[in-house]
């Protein structure tokens, strides 16, 4: 028996199993919105809608917006990584270009939709982080 199960009398795979569970129990929307209400950046976007004029459907569009963005950034490190790691030449300097060209993009999609005045009292407030 590993140290791991012994110490906490839990596998690596019960959160898995848990979230799967909880997805045959909720469906798919549900267990989204389930996810949505965990996590931090929506939860304080919910918190503050009223103080940063955010209607639910802000706070939606804000945090979907937000959250895939990140998975993006996330995949496209990863990828790299995983060429770098295969032998490919990688040029880092590049893929920094690359992330900060995409977060400007994205950055501005959000300027869009809410107005220059919100977006930097989000910004200056924590709430939106985009890199740069």
């Amino acid at each position: 028996m590993s140290r791991a199960i012994v110490a906490t009398g839990a596998t690596r795979d019960e959160p898995l199993a848990r979230d799967q569970a909880f997805q045959q129990i909720l469906g798919a929307d549900g267990y989204a919105q389930y996810q949505r209400a965990q996590d931090p950046t929506y939860q304080a976007l919910h918190l503050y809608k009223s103080a940063f004029q955010l209607s639910e459907s802000d706070v939606s569009y804000l945090y979907d917006t937000y959250h895939a963005y990140g998975q993006d950034i996330q995949r496209f490190r990863e990828k790299a990584q995983a060429l770098a790691q295969v032998g490919y030449p990688v040029n880092w300097n590049d893929i920094q270009q690359d992330i900060r060209n995409f977060s400007t993009q994205d950055q501005q999609t959000v300027v869009n939709y809410l107005g220059e005045d919100r977006f930097a009292k989000l910004q200056q407030n924590g709430l939106l982080t985009f890199q740069n």
